[in-house]
C-alpha cells in the first residue's frame, strides 16, 4: 500500500530523509518546491563535492563521510536540461526549464554549506572559460566573500 511520504509527521519526514541517499534526495528536492526546501533543512553534509567540467557536460561527484570511509558516492553528469546519474542506477532528471547553470545553483543549494572541494576544468581552450564562469555565476572565492 503506498503511502504519499509528505503526510507523515515531521520526525518519521525527517527519518526517511535520512535514510536516503544523496541521488535520491537530489531526486526527491526536484519533486517540488516544498520537497526542495525539505532536502535543504535535512542538513546533509557532504565529505566532497568535486566538479569535473568537459566542453558537452559538467561532472558532479559527490561523497558522503569521512577521509577514512566514504559510506555514499553518487556520480552526476549535467547537461542543458537533463541531469544523468551515473552507477549501478543510471537515471536520467529533466527539466526542460533548466540550463547546467540552473542545475548547478539547485545541487549547491540543497546541500548548503558546500563548496566545491575540486574543480578541474577538462579542456585546454582559454575561450571556454568564459562560458565555465557562466556556468559557475552565483559562486565565488571564499576569500573574495
Amino acid at each position: 500500500m503506498p503511502i504519499n511520504i509528505l503526510s507523515l509527521p515531521s520526525k518519521d519526514l525527517q527519518y526517511a530523509l535520512d535514510c536516503m541517499d544523496i541521488g535520491d534526495l537530489v531526486a526527491f528536492s526536484l519533486c517540488s518546491k516544498r520537497t526542495k526546501n525539505l532536502v535543504e533543512s535535512s542538513n546533509r553534509q557532504l565529505y566532497r563535492f568535486a566538479v569535473l567540467v568537459y566542453e558537452n557536460r559538467i561532472r558532479f561527484e559527490m561523497d558522503v563521510g569521512t577521509i577514512e570511509t566514504i559510506y555514499d558516492r553518487v556520480f552526476l553528469d549535467i547537461f542543458d536540461f537533463y541531469i544523468i546519474r551515473l552507477g549501478d542506477r543510471t537515471q536520467v532528471w529533466m527539466r526542460q526549464e533548466f540550463n547546467r547553470s540552473d542545475w548547478i545553483a539547485h545541487l549547491m543549494n540543497i546541500f548548503n554549506d558546500s563548496m566545491i572541494t575540486f574543480l578541474s576544468i577538462e579542456n585546454d581552450s582559454l575561450s571556454y572559460l568564459d562560458t565555465i564562469k557562466l556556468f559557475f555565476s552565483k559562486m565565488s572565492h571564499p576569500s573574495y566573500q
